[in-house]
C-alpha cells in the first residue's frame, strides 16, 4: 500500500477516483444496507477515502470507523462528514496490523483490495477478518474480471458495427500481466472471476453468503458509447461474506490436508 500515492490523489479524488456508491445504478449497495437491520452495529469502512460512503454508512449504523492509509484524504472525509456524531477517523494500513481499529459487526470495503500483489491482498483481507467480531459480516466490492473482458468485446462489436474491416483482436498486454491484474487509467488493478473471489474468502476465513453484480452505464467504460449499448452493462462484484470461527477454519484446514 502506498500511502504517498493516496496523499497525491487527495485534491483530485473526485476526478480521478471512481465512485461506486454513485455510479450504481441500480443502487444495489445502499440497497443491501437499507434492507438490513444494523441500527445497533458498528461498522470499517477500510479504505474510505475521501469519504463516498459515510453518509449512507452513518445512516443506517450505530457508529462509523472510517479507515484509510492516506491522512490527506481523511482530512478531506473529516471536512466532509466531521459533523456527523457517529463517525470516527482513523489513520491505518490495511495491510498491517492495528491494534489502533476497534472490533466491527460488519466491514465495507469498495474497491480497496485490488493491488496487485496477492500476498498484500491476503493480508488486507485477514487484518480485516480479525476487527471483525465472531459471525461478523463483510462486504466486498471488486473489478470483475469477466466485465472487463467482456467490455473488450463491445468495442470490437462498436467497431464492426462501424464496418471495420478485416480481424480484430484482444490487445496482447492483458495476457502479459496474468492473475487478473490489469490496467485501469494506466495503474494495474487486480480484477477478480467470481468463482475465484469465492475461494479466495474462504482461503482467508470468510463464508460466502451471496454475489451480486453492481451495473454501471456504458459511460463509464468509453467516452460517448452509442444508444444500442445497453444491456448487459458492466459491472463490479459485490460480495457478501461472513466470519468464519476460527475452530472452523482450522477444521476445514485439516480436512483439506492431503
Amino acid at each position: 500500500m502506498d500511502a504517498a500515492y493516496w496523499n497525491g490523489k487527495a485534491g483530485v479524488y473526485e476526478e480521478e477516483i471512481f465512485n461506486v456508491w454513485e455510479g450504481d445504478r441500480d443502487g444495489t449497495l445502499k440497497s443491501f444496507f437499507e434492507r438490513g437491520e444494523f441500527r445497533s452495529q458498528t461498522v470499517l469502512d477500510c479504505g474510505c477515502g475521501i469519504g463516498h460512503g459515510i453518509a449512507t454508512l452513518a445512516k443506517h449504523f450505530k457508529s462509523v470507523h472510517a479507515v484509510d492509509i492516506s491522512k490527506e484524504c481523511l482530512t478531506v472525509a473529516q471536512e466532509r462528514h466531521g459533523s456527523l456524531a457517529n463517525v470516527k477517523f482513523f489513520a491505518a494500513d490495511l495491510a498491517k496490523r492495528s491494534s489502533a481499529l476497534p472490533a466491527a459487526d460488519c466491514a465495507v470495503s469498495i474497491n480497496s483490495v485490488i493491488t496487485p500483489s496477492l500476498k498484500t491482498r491476503m493480508k488486507m483481507l485477514k487484518n480485516i477478518r480479525e476487527h471483525l467480531k465472531p459471525g461478523g459480516l463483510l462486504v466486498l466490492v471488486v473489478p470483475s474480471l469477466e466485465s472487463y473482458y467482456y467490455a473488450s468485446y463491445k468495442l470490437i462489436e462498436w467497431k464492426l458495427r462501424e464496418g471495420a474491416g478485416g480481424v480484430l483482436r484482444f490487445g496482447h498486454e492483458p495476457l502479459f500481466k496474468g492473475h487478473g491484474v490489469l490496467p485501469i487509467d494506466g495503474v494495474l488493478t487486480k480484477h477478480y472471476l467470481r468463482e475465484e473471489l469465492i475461494s479466495f474468502l474462504r482461503l482467508v476465513g470468510f463464508e460466502v453468503e451471496e454475489v451480486q453484480k453492481i451495473r454501471y452505464d456504458w459511460d463509464t467504460e468509453y467516452e460517448n458509447p452509442p444508444r444500442w449499448m445497453r444491456e448487459p452493462y458492466p459491472w463490479d462484484w459485490m460480495c457478501v461474506a461472513r466470519r468464519q470461527s476460527s475452530k472452523r477454519k482450522e477444521k476445514e484446514i485439516k480436512t483439506n490436508r492431503p
